[in-house]
Protein backbone atom coordinates (compact mmCIF):
# COMPACT_ATOMS: atom_id res chain seq x y z
CA UNK A 1 0.00 0.00 0.00
CA UNK A 2 2.75 2.94 0.82
CA UNK A 3 4.40 1.58 -2.39
CA UNK A 4 1.10 2.54 -4.49
CA UNK A 5 0.31 5.89 -2.50
CA UNK A 6 4.19 6.82 -3.61
CA UNK A 7 3.89 6.24 -7.32
CA UNK A 8 0.51 8.18 -7.41
CA UNK A 9 1.95 10.70 -5.47
CA UNK A 10 4.26 10.99 -8.21
CA UNK A 11 1.70 10.84 -10.60
CA UNK A 12 -0.16 13.18 -8.84
CA UNK A 13 3.12 15.82 -9.01
CA UNK A 14 3.20 15.44 -12.64
CA UNK A 15 -0.20 15.86 -13.53
CA UNK A 16 0.35 19.35 -11.13
CA UNK A 17 3.00 20.82 -12.64
CA UNK A 18 1.56 20.24 -16.41
CA UNK A 19 -1.89 22.00 -15.59
CA UNK A 20 -2.35 25.87 -16.16
CA UNK A 21 -2.45 28.40 -13.45
CA UNK A 22 -6.14 28.84 -12.08
CA UNK A 23 -6.65 31.70 -9.79
CA UNK A 24 -9.90 31.00 -8.41
CA UNK A 25 -12.49 27.91 -8.39
CA UNK A 26 -14.78 27.51 -10.88
CA UNK A 27 -18.74 27.76 -10.01
CA UNK A 28 -21.56 27.18 -12.42
CA UNK A 29 -24.32 24.85 -13.63
CA UNK A 30 -23.62 21.05 -14.61
CA UNK A 31 -26.27 18.83 -15.77
CA UNK A 32 -25.94 15.19 -17.29
CA UNK A 33 -28.82 12.35 -17.85
CA UNK A 34 -29.90 11.63 -14.79
CA UNK A 35 -28.90 14.54 -12.97
CA UNK A 36 -26.03 12.67 -10.98
CA UNK A 37 -24.57 13.69 -7.89
CA UNK A 38 -21.80 15.67 -9.20
CA UNK A 39 -24.34 17.57 -11.64
CA UNK A 40 -26.48 18.35 -8.21
CA UNK A 41 -23.34 19.36 -6.23
CA UNK A 42 -22.29 22.56 -8.95
CA UNK A 43 -25.39 23.19 -9.60
CA UNK A 44 -26.59 23.82 -6.06
CA UNK A 45 -23.66 25.70 -5.36
CA UNK A 46 -23.54 28.37 -7.93
CA UNK A 47 -26.94 30.56 -6.26
CA UNK A 48 -25.23 30.30 -2.61
CA UNK A 49 -22.10 31.44 -4.28
CA UNK A 50 -24.21 34.35 -6.27
CA UNK A 51 -25.85 35.17 -2.74
CA UNK A 52 -22.23 35.72 -1.23
CA UNK A 53 -20.86 38.03 -4.27
CA UNK A 54 -23.46 39.95 -3.58
CA UNK A 55 -23.11 40.62 -0.46
CA UNK A 56 -19.93 42.18 -1.00
CA UNK A 57 -20.85 43.89 -4.18
CA UNK A 58 -23.53 45.70 -2.26
CA UNK A 59 -21.05 45.95 0.77
CA UNK A 60 -22.98 44.42 3.08
CA UNK A 61 -20.45 42.20 4.80
CA UNK A 62 -18.99 43.57 8.07
CA UNK A 63 -15.07 43.53 9.29
CA UNK A 64 -15.13 45.30 12.60
CA UNK A 65 -14.00 43.57 15.25
CA UNK A 66 -16.62 44.57 17.84
CA UNK A 67 -18.94 42.78 20.13
CA UNK A 68 -22.34 44.00 18.13
CA UNK A 69 -20.76 43.49 14.62
CA UNK A 70 -20.03 39.86 16.24
CA UNK A 71 -23.58 38.94 17.32
CA UNK A 72 -24.53 40.93 13.54
CA UNK A 73 -22.40 38.34 11.76
CA UNK A 74 -23.72 35.64 14.17
CA UNK A 75 -27.03 36.00 13.40
CA UNK A 76 -26.21 35.96 10.07
CA UNK A 77 -24.56 32.43 9.81
CA UNK A 78 -27.47 31.16 12.00
CA UNK A 79 -30.58 32.55 10.76
CA UNK A 80 -29.50 32.64 6.74
CA UNK A 81 -26.53 30.91 5.51
CA UNK A 82 -26.73 27.60 7.83
CA UNK A 83 -30.41 26.94 7.17
CA UNK A 84 -29.20 27.66 3.46
CA UNK A 85 -26.73 25.08 3.93
CA UNK A 86 -28.67 22.60 5.55
CA UNK A 87 -31.43 22.55 2.65
CA UNK A 88 -28.49 22.03 -0.03
CA UNK A 89 -27.19 19.41 1.73
CA UNK A 90 -30.94 17.80 2.23
CA UNK A 91 -31.10 18.47 -1.76
CA UNK A 92 -28.45 16.49 -2.55
CA UNK A 93 -29.47 13.81 -0.30
CA UNK A 94 -32.59 13.22 -1.64
CA UNK A 95 -33.13 14.61 -5.48
CA UNK A 96 -29.19 14.12 -6.30
CA UNK A 97 -28.97 10.94 -4.03
CA UNK A 98 -31.49 8.70 -3.83
CA UNK A 99 -33.11 10.49 -6.78
CA UNK A 100 -30.32 10.04 -9.22
CA UNK A 101 -29.82 5.98 -8.06
CA UNK A 102 -33.49 5.14 -8.71
CA UNK A 103 -33.32 7.51 -12.02
CA UNK A 104 -30.00 5.74 -13.29
CA UNK A 105 -31.37 2.11 -12.54
CA UNK A 106 -34.63 2.75 -14.88
CA UNK A 107 -38.50 2.20 -14.39
CA UNK A 108 -37.84 -1.31 -15.16
CA UNK A 109 -36.60 -1.70 -10.92
CA UNK A 110 -38.37 1.56 -9.23
CA UNK A 111 -39.60 4.90 -10.21
CA UNK A 112 -39.16 8.27 -7.84
CA UNK A 113 -42.77 9.04 -6.80
CA UNK A 114 -41.84 12.61 -4.97
CA UNK A 115 -39.62 14.18 -2.67
CA UNK A 116 -40.63 15.94 0.63
CA UNK A 117 -38.39 18.81 2.52
CA UNK A 118 -38.19 20.09 6.49
CA UNK A 119 -38.40 23.62 7.36
CA UNK A 120 -34.94 23.78 8.14
CA UNK A 121 -33.16 24.47 11.31
CA UNK A 122 -33.43 27.10 13.42
CA UNK A 123 -36.98 27.49 12.00
CA UNK A 124 -37.94 23.92 11.72
CA UNK A 125 -36.88 20.06 12.54
CA UNK A 126 -35.66 19.85 9.04
CA UNK A 127 -35.13 16.31 7.25
CA UNK A 128 -36.49 15.43 4.04
CA UNK A 129 -37.25 11.71 2.54
CA UNK A 130 -37.50 10.54 -1.26
CA UNK A 131 -40.35 8.22 -2.00
CA UNK A 132 -40.53 5.72 -4.69
CA UNK A 133 -42.58 2.50 -6.26
CA UNK A 134 -40.64 -0.64 -6.48
CA UNK A 135 -41.14 -3.20 -9.25
CA UNK A 136 -40.94 -7.00 -8.68
CA UNK A 137 -37.72 -6.69 -10.27
CA UNK A 138 -35.62 -5.04 -8.02
CA UNK A 139 -32.51 -6.91 -6.15
CA UNK A 140 -31.69 -6.70 -3.01
CA UNK A 141 -28.12 -5.26 -3.75
CA UNK A 142 -29.71 -2.30 -5.84
CA UNK A 143 -32.35 -1.75 -3.15
CA UNK A 144 -29.11 -1.66 -0.78
CA UNK A 145 -27.31 1.37 -3.27
CA UNK A 146 -30.90 3.46 -2.85
CA UNK A 147 -30.80 3.17 0.20
CA UNK A 148 -26.93 4.30 0.80
CA UNK A 149 -26.97 6.64 -2.06
CA UNK A 150 -27.89 9.78 0.20
CA UNK A 151 -24.79 10.06 1.98
CA UNK A 152 -23.24 8.94 -0.97
CA UNK A 153 -24.59 12.30 -2.62
CA UNK A 154 -23.17 14.71 0.50
CA UNK A 155 -19.85 13.13 0.79
CA UNK A 156 -19.18 13.77 -2.81
CA UNK A 157 -20.61 17.62 -2.36
CA UNK A 158 -18.22 17.62 0.20
CA UNK A 159 -15.10 17.32 -1.66
CA UNK A 160 -16.41 19.10 -4.58
CA UNK A 161 -17.20 22.54 -2.13
CA UNK A 162 -13.36 21.22 -0.60
CA UNK A 163 -11.80 21.40 -3.88
CA UNK A 164 -13.18 24.70 -4.51
CA UNK A 165 -11.89 26.12 -1.39
CA UNK A 166 -8.83 24.65 -2.13
CA UNK A 167 -8.27 26.36 -5.52
CA UNK A 168 -8.97 29.49 -3.48
CA UNK A 169 -6.64 28.67 -1.09
CA UNK A 170 -9.26 30.09 1.90
CA UNK A 171 -12.73 28.78 3.82
CA UNK A 172 -15.22 31.01 2.78
CA UNK A 173 -17.32 30.68 6.65
CA UNK A 174 -20.44 31.28 4.76
CA UNK A 175 -20.36 27.64 2.95
CA UNK A 176 -19.08 25.93 6.52
CA UNK A 177 -22.61 24.53 7.14
CA UNK A 178 -22.79 23.35 3.73
CA UNK A 179 -19.62 21.76 4.22
CA UNK A 180 -20.12 20.35 7.82
CA UNK A 181 -23.76 19.04 7.07
CA UNK A 182 -22.27 16.48 4.13
CA UNK A 183 -19.26 15.49 4.76
CA UNK A 184 -20.92 14.69 8.27
CA UNK A 185 -24.11 13.61 6.97
CA UNK A 186 -23.28 10.09 7.13
CA UNK A 187 -22.05 10.24 11.14
CA UNK A 188 -25.06 12.36 11.93
CA UNK A 189 -27.04 9.76 10.25
CA UNK A 190 -25.41 7.20 11.83
CA UNK A 191 -24.75 8.46 15.45
CA UNK A 192 -28.32 10.02 15.80
CA UNK A 193 -30.22 7.71 13.53
CA UNK A 194 -29.91 4.23 15.18
CA UNK A 195 -31.11 3.69 18.32
CA UNK A 196 -31.34 -0.29 18.80
CA UNK A 197 -34.90 -0.53 17.40
CA UNK A 198 -36.13 -3.67 15.52
CA UNK A 199 -35.90 -2.68 11.39
CA UNK A 200 -39.28 -1.34 10.04
CA UNK A 201 -39.68 -1.51 6.29
CA UNK A 202 -42.16 1.80 6.54
CA UNK A 203 -39.71 3.81 8.52
CA UNK A 204 -37.68 5.70 6.25
CA UNK A 205 -34.18 5.01 8.36
CA UNK A 206 -31.86 4.71 5.86
CA UNK A 207 -29.05 3.82 8.30
CA UNK A 208 -31.34 0.79 9.59
CA UNK A 209 -32.42 -0.23 6.20
CA UNK A 210 -28.78 -0.45 4.90
CA UNK A 211 -27.75 -2.87 8.05
CA UNK A 212 -30.92 -4.66 7.64
CA UNK A 213 -30.60 -5.60 4.03
CA UNK A 214 -26.83 -5.92 4.09
CA UNK A 215 -26.45 -8.56 6.76
CA UNK A 216 -29.81 -10.39 4.93
CA UNK A 217 -27.73 -10.45 1.52
CA UNK A 218 -24.62 -11.46 3.32
CA UNK A 219 -25.46 -13.87 6.27
CA UNK A 220 -22.03 -15.25 6.51
CA UNK A 221 -20.90 -11.48 7.85
CA UNK A 222 -22.78 -9.57 10.17
CA UNK A 223 -22.45 -6.16 10.93
CA UNK A 224 -24.45 -4.36 14.24
CA UNK A 225 -25.29 -0.68 15.07
CA UNK A 226 -22.20 -0.40 17.08
CA UNK A 227 -19.99 -2.12 14.65
CA UNK A 228 -21.16 1.03 12.05
CA UNK A 229 -21.02 3.57 14.85
CA UNK A 230 -17.19 2.50 15.14
CA UNK A 231 -16.72 2.95 11.91
CA UNK A 232 -18.17 6.62 11.33
CA UNK A 233 -15.71 7.83 13.79
CA UNK A 234 -13.52 7.61 10.66
CA UNK A 235 -14.82 10.77 9.55
CA UNK A 236 -13.52 12.57 12.29
CA UNK A 237 -10.19 12.28 10.41
CA UNK A 238 -11.07 14.87 8.24
CA UNK A 239 -8.97 17.95 9.30
CA UNK A 240 -11.71 20.25 6.84
CA UNK A 241 -14.06 19.51 9.39
CA UNK A 242 -12.47 20.94 12.03
CA UNK A 243 -10.91 23.87 10.20
CA UNK A 244 -14.97 24.71 9.23
CA UNK A 245 -15.67 24.92 12.89
CA UNK A 246 -12.77 27.23 13.21
CA UNK A 247 -13.69 29.47 10.12
CA UNK A 248 -16.84 29.58 11.56
CA UNK A 249 -16.45 31.41 14.84
CA UNK A 250 -13.64 33.25 13.09
CA UNK A 251 -15.99 35.22 10.87
CA UNK A 252 -17.84 35.64 14.06
CA UNK A 253 -14.99 37.44 15.32
CA UNK A 254 -13.85 39.08 12.80
CA UNK A 255 -15.50 38.96 9.86
CA UNK A 256 -13.03 37.39 7.56
CA UNK A 257 -12.46 34.08 5.32
CA UNK A 258 -9.90 31.32 6.89
CA UNK A 259 -6.81 29.97 4.82
CA UNK A 260 -6.24 26.47 4.67
CA UNK A 261 -3.30 25.01 6.75
CA UNK A 262 -1.93 21.90 4.28
CA UNK A 263 1.34 19.55 5.02
CA UNK A 264 3.74 21.11 2.27
CA UNK A 265 5.76 18.39 0.84
CA UNK A 266 8.92 18.97 -1.70
CA UNK A 267 6.85 21.66 -3.72
CA UNK A 268 3.79 20.55 -3.47
CA UNK A 269 1.08 21.50 -0.19
CA UNK A 270 -0.98 18.20 0.72
CA UNK A 271 -4.39 17.55 2.62
CA UNK A 272 -5.11 14.28 3.10
CA UNK A 273 -8.51 12.83 5.04
CA UNK A 274 -9.73 9.80 5.78
CA UNK A 275 -14.01 9.19 5.23
CA UNK A 276 -16.52 6.08 5.41
CA UNK A 277 -18.17 5.24 2.79
CA UNK A 278 -21.61 2.59 2.36
CA UNK A 279 -21.45 0.20 -0.72
CA UNK A 280 -23.66 -2.39 -2.35
CA UNK A 281 -21.41 -5.02 -0.41
CA UNK A 282 -20.47 -3.58 2.82
CA UNK A 283 -18.68 -0.25 4.12
CA UNK A 284 -15.57 0.64 2.79
CA UNK A 285 -12.55 3.62 4.15
CA UNK A 286 -11.06 6.38 1.58
CA UNK A 287 -7.93 7.46 2.19
CA UNK A 288 -7.89 10.40 0.08
CA UNK A 289 -5.72 13.83 -0.53
CA UNK A 290 -5.53 17.02 -2.52
CA UNK A 291 -2.58 18.13 -3.74
CA UNK A 292 -2.05 21.98 -4.91
CA UNK A 293 1.04 22.93 -6.88
CA UNK A 294 0.80 26.42 -7.92
CA UNK A 295 -2.71 27.12 -7.79
CA UNK A 296 -3.12 23.72 -9.51
CA UNK A 297 -5.32 20.24 -7.96
CA UNK A 298 -4.79 17.08 -7.97
CA UNK A 299 -7.17 14.88 -6.40
CA UNK A 300 -6.36 11.31 -5.43
CA UNK A 301 -7.26 8.31 -3.09
CA UNK A 302 -7.27 4.87 -1.80
CA UNK A 303 -10.04 2.44 -0.59
CA UNK A 304 -10.90 -0.93 0.76
CA UNK A 305 -13.42 -2.87 2.92
CA UNK A 306 -13.99 -5.99 3.91
CA UNK A 307 -17.72 -7.69 4.59
CA UNK A 308 -19.14 -11.67 4.57
CA UNK A 309 -15.82 -12.63 3.30
CA UNK A 310 -15.33 -10.28 0.57
CA UNK A 311 -12.55 -8.15 0.65
CA UNK A 312 -13.01 -4.90 -2.17
CA UNK A 313 -10.34 -2.09 -2.76
CA UNK A 314 -9.86 0.72 -5.23
CA UNK A 315 -7.54 3.98 -6.22
CA UNK A 316 -8.38 6.76 -8.12
CA UNK A 317 -7.02 10.42 -9.58
CA UNK A 318 -8.25 13.29 -10.77
CA UNK A 319 -6.63 16.56 -12.44
CA UNK A 320 -8.94 18.76 -14.19
CA UNK A 321 -6.67 21.12 -15.98
CA UNK A 322 -4.10 18.47 -17.16
CA UNK A 323 -3.00 20.46 -20.31
CA UNK A 324 -3.91 23.60 -21.83
CA UNK A 325 -4.19 24.46 -25.29
CA UNK A 326 -4.61 28.18 -26.35
CA UNK A 327 -6.98 29.18 -23.51
CA UNK A 328 -8.34 25.38 -23.22
CA UNK A 329 -7.77 23.30 -20.42
CA UNK A 330 -8.19 19.56 -20.49
CA UNK A 331 -8.20 17.09 -17.98
CA UNK A 332 -8.54 13.45 -16.68
CA UNK A 333 -10.17 11.33 -14.17
CA UNK A 334 -9.24 7.34 -13.76
CA UNK A 335 -10.91 5.36 -11.21
CA UNK A 336 -10.08 1.66 -10.54
CA UNK A 337 -11.86 -1.04 -8.55
CA UNK A 338 -11.82 -4.89 -7.29
CA UNK A 339 -15.47 -5.78 -6.20
CA UNK A 340 -17.53 -8.90 -5.07
CA UNK A 341 -20.56 -9.75 -7.58
CA UNK A 342 -23.67 -7.96 -6.53
CA UNK A 343 -26.65 -10.34 -5.21
CA UNK A 344 -29.23 -11.26 -7.80
CA UNK A 345 -32.24 -12.48 -5.13
CA UNK A 346 -35.22 -10.02 -5.52
CA UNK A 347 -35.60 -7.24 -2.76
CA UNK A 348 -39.51 -8.05 -2.66
CA UNK A 349 -38.62 -11.72 -1.85
CA UNK A 350 -36.08 -10.40 0.89
CA UNK A 351 -38.07 -11.13 4.20
CA UNK A 352 -38.14 -14.96 3.41
CA UNK A 353 -35.00 -17.21 3.73
CA UNK A 354 -32.92 -16.38 1.10
CA UNK A 355 -29.83 -18.41 -0.96
CA UNK A 356 -26.49 -17.44 0.02
CA UNK A 357 -24.64 -14.80 -2.02
CA UNK A 358 -22.29 -15.82 -4.93
CA UNK A 359 -18.45 -16.76 -4.20
CA UNK A 360 -16.20 -14.13 -2.75
CA UNK A 361 -14.27 -15.87 -5.19
CA UNK A 362 -15.65 -14.41 -7.89
CA UNK A 363 -14.71 -10.73 -7.00
CA UNK A 364 -14.16 -8.70 -10.72
CA UNK A 365 -12.62 -5.78 -11.90
CA UNK A 366 -13.74 -2.73 -13.46
CA UNK A 367 -12.67 1.10 -14.43
CA UNK A 368 -13.54 4.25 -15.24
CA UNK A 369 -11.90 7.02 -17.53
CA UNK A 370 -13.03 10.57 -17.88
CA UNK A 371 -11.88 13.21 -20.16
CA UNK A 372 -12.91 16.52 -19.26
CA UNK A 373 -12.46 20.10 -21.22
CA UNK A 374 -13.15 23.97 -20.39
CA UNK A 375 -13.54 26.33 -23.42
CA UNK A 376 -13.68 29.65 -23.62
CA UNK A 377 -16.99 30.81 -24.57
CA UNK A 378 -16.84 34.24 -23.27
CA UNK A 379 -14.08 36.21 -21.19
CA UNK A 380 -15.61 35.36 -18.75
CA UNK A 381 -17.58 31.80 -19.37
CA UNK A 382 -16.53 28.63 -20.11
CA UNK A 383 -18.09 25.92 -21.93
CA UNK A 384 -17.61 22.52 -19.36
CA UNK A 385 -17.83 18.65 -20.53
CA UNK A 386 -17.25 15.51 -19.48
CA UNK A 387 -16.68 12.55 -21.78
CA UNK A 388 -15.81 9.08 -20.45
CA UNK A 389 -17.17 5.82 -19.82
CA UNK A 390 -17.03 2.88 -17.24
CA UNK A 391 -17.37 -0.74 -16.59
CA UNK A 392 -20.09 -2.18 -14.55
CA UNK A 393 -19.67 -1.59 -10.75
CA UNK A 394 -20.11 0.35 -8.04
CA UNK A 395 -18.50 3.95 -8.07
CA UNK A 396 -19.72 6.67 -6.06
CA UNK A 397 -22.09 9.13 -7.82
CA UNK A 398 -21.83 6.77 -11.24
CA UNK A 399 -24.47 4.24 -12.53
CA UNK A 400 -24.18 0.40 -11.40
CA UNK A 401 -24.15 -0.11 -15.23
CA UNK A 402 -21.28 -0.41 -17.82
CA UNK A 403 -22.21 3.29 -18.98
CA UNK A 404 -21.36 6.21 -20.98
CA UNK A 405 -20.28 9.35 -18.97
CA UNK A 406 -21.51 12.90 -20.46
CA UNK A 407 -21.75 16.23 -18.40
CA UNK A 408 -22.41 19.34 -19.77
CA UNK A 409 -22.19 22.72 -18.07
CA UNK A 410 -21.01 26.43 -18.38
CA UNK A 411 -18.72 27.52 -15.68
CA UNK A 412 -16.83 30.79 -15.08
CA UNK A 413 -14.69 32.48 -12.05
CA UNK A 414 -17.17 34.33 -9.89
Amino acid sequence: MPKITLIILGFSCLLAVKAPLIAKAPYGLLTDTYMSPYAGADTLMLPQKALMNLQEYLDLRSYQKTFLFGLERTAELIFFWDPMGYLMMVTQHEVFGHGYRIRSLGSYYAEVAGYGMGVPPPYGPGGGFTSYNLSSNLTASKEIAITAAGVEATALLAGELKKKWLLDTELDPRQASLYLYSEQDLSLYIWGGLAGNDFDINSGNDMEAYLFWLNKTYPQGYLSENDLKTYALVNLVDPTTFYSIYAWFNYVATGKNTLIPMIPLFSTRNLPNLRLGLTPFGPEVFLENYLTYQGKLTYFYLKGGEFGGNHYYGLGIENKTLWSYKKCCFGLRFDGWRQPPYSSYLFVDGLDDIPPPEAASSNSYGAALQATLYYPITSRIDLYAVVGGKTSGFLPGESLYTNPILRIGLFGML
